[in-house]
C-alpha cells in the first residue's frame, strides 16, 4: 500500500481555497475539514486467504454561515471547480435554513490556534483489525495474528453446549471489553445533544450522585498513542484533561459549541465526542484480575457478548440479549445463551459493586470488568 497522496501543506492549501470560495459566495463565517484515508482488510477462512480489499477515500466538507443560518456540503473532488461548487451548494442550503441563535463558530479565544501542541504520537501508516480484534495507533503495539486467532478460537470453543437459564435476579459481571459499553451509555446521556433536546435520563445531573460513590471517570486527551487523543476537538477548540465523575458525582458534561450555547454553558472541547475515558474504582486492588472478579461475583452471570440495542436513553431502561457463562462459587460452570439482562441505567450505575484490574481499552474507553448487583436475567420461564 502506498503513502498518502496529499501532504499537510497541500491540505492547508485546499482548506484555504475552500474558505476563500465560501467568502466569495457571501458566507459570514465558514469551517472546512479535509481528510484522506486508506486501508486494507484481509479475510481468512480455514487457514486460506478468502479476500483482500484495498480502499482509499478523501473528503472536503464546508460548513458556511449566513448570519445565524448554517449550510453544509462535501465533495471527494479536490479540483478548484468542485470546491467552488461545494461552497456555493453549502451557501444555498444556508439561505433556506431557519435562523438559529446558537449557530456559529466557537469563540476565537477557545481555539487551539497558537497553543503549543503536545506530541501525541498518533500517526502511524499501518493499522490492522480483526475479530477477535486488535487495533492500535502504533503497529508495534498490535497483538500478534497468532494471539488474535487463538483467543477468537478459545472464545468460540468455550460456548459449546450452552444452556438456557430460568428467569432470576442476580449479579452480573461484564467482561472488560463489554464494560466499555456502560461508559458509552453514560457519556451519551451527558452529551450536549441529548441534554438540550431533553432526551436524557441524566437531565440536570451536574453535581448529582449518579454512579456508586467509589467510581471516578477521567477524560484525558493528552495520552500518547491513544485513539481518543487530540489537542483540539472537531471545531478546533483546545482540549484538556478533566474529571467527569468524582466519587460517583457528575463533574462535567460533554459539549460542543452549539449544544453549549443551547444550554447556556461553555463548550468543553467535545465537538465530535469524548476523548480518552478511564473508569476507575477506589476499591480496586492490583490483584483484582478476572479470576478475582469471578470470586467476587460468586454466583451469577458472567456476560461476554451483548446483542440488540435495547437502551432507552430518555428513561434509562436497559434490556439486552446476552451470551456468557453461569458462575457458582466463583467458578465458571457452563456457557449460557438465549437469555436477556434488564434493569435501569440509573440503578445499574449506582449498583456497581467492583471494577477489576483486568483493564481493556476499546476505542477511547478503558475499564476493567464491572460487577453490578441486582439485575434481572430473563430466561426460559
Amino acid at each position: 500500500m502506498g503513502r498518502f497522496a496529499y501532504s499537510k501543506s497541500q491540505f492547508q492549501d485546499l482548506a484555504q481555497q475552500a474558505l476563500e470560495q465560501a467568502r466569495k459566495v457571501g458566507a459570514s463565517d465558514a469551517q472546512v475539514e479535509v481528510s484522506e484515508g486508506q486501508g486494507m482488510s484481509v479475510g481468512v477462512r480455514n487457514g486460506q486467504i478468502e479476500n483482500v480489499e484495498h480502499n482509499r477515500d478523501k473528503s472536503l466538507s464546508i460548513s458556511v454561515f449566513d448570519g445565524q443560518r448554517r449550510g453544509h456540503a462535501s465533495t471527494s473532488d479536490f479540483s478548484a471547480e468542485a470546491i467552488a461548487r461545494t461552497a456555493q451548494a453549502a451557501f444555498d442550503i444556508a439561505r433556506y435554513t431557519a435562523e438559529d441563535d446558537c449557530a456559529g463558530l466557537p469563540e476565537v479565544e477557545l481555539l487551539a490556534i497558537g497553543r503549543q501542541q503536545p506530541q501525541l504520537d498518533l500517526y502511524h501508516p499501518w493499522d490492522l483489525t480483526d475479530y477477535w480484534w486488535t487495533s492500535e495507533c502504533d503497529p508495534a503495539d498490535l497483538a500478534s495474528p497468532e494471539a488474535v486467532g487463538r483467543y477468537a478460537a478459545e472464545r468460540a470453543l468455550s460456548r459449546l453446549k450452552a444452556r438456557k437459564l430460568s428467569t432470576r435476579k442476580c449479579p452480573v459481571l461484564f467482561e472488560s471489553p463489554l464494560a466499555s459499553g456502560l461508559i458509552g451509555s453514560f457519556t451519551h446521556a451527558i452529551s450536549g445533544g441529548a441534554l438540550y433536546r431533553k432526551s436524557s435520563f441524566l437531565q440536570d445531573s451536574l453535581g448529582q450522585q449518579v454512579w456508586a460513590d467509589h467510581i471516578d471517570l477521567i477524560e484525558d486527551p493528552t495520552l500518547p498513542k491513544r485513539r481518543g487523543s487530540a489537542p483540539f476537538d472537531s471545531e478546533g477548540v483546545a482540549t484538556h484533561k478533566r474529571s467527569l465523575v468524582d466519587g460517583g458525582v457528575v463533574q462535567g458534561y460533554l459539549l460542543g459549541t452549539y449544544s453549549a450555547r443551547k444550554l447556556g454553558m461553555q463548550t468543553t472541547g467535545n465537538a465530535g465526542g469524548a476523548h480518552n475515558l478511564l473508569l476507575q474504582s477506589r476499591l480496586t486492588q492490583a490483584k483484582d484480575d478476572l479470576p478475582a472478579m469471578l470470586r467476587k461475583l460468586d454466583t451469577g452471570l458472567f456476560a461476554i457478548e451483548l446483542m440488540g440495542h435495547g437502551v432507552n436513553y430518555v428513561t434509562g431502561d436497559y434490556s439486552r440479549g446476552v451470551m456468557g457463562f453461569w458462575v457458582e462459587g466463583g467458578k465458571i460452570r457452563y456457557p449460557v445463551q438465549e437469555i436477556t439482562i434488564a434493569g435501569n441505567l440509573r440503578d445499574m450505575l449506582r449498583n456497581v459493586v467492583a471494577v477489576g484490574a483486568d483493564t481493556h481499552t476499546y476505542g477511547s474507553k478503558t475499564t476493567g470488568s464491572i460487577l453490578i448487583d441486582g439485575m434481572t436475567v430473563g430466561g426460559a420461564g
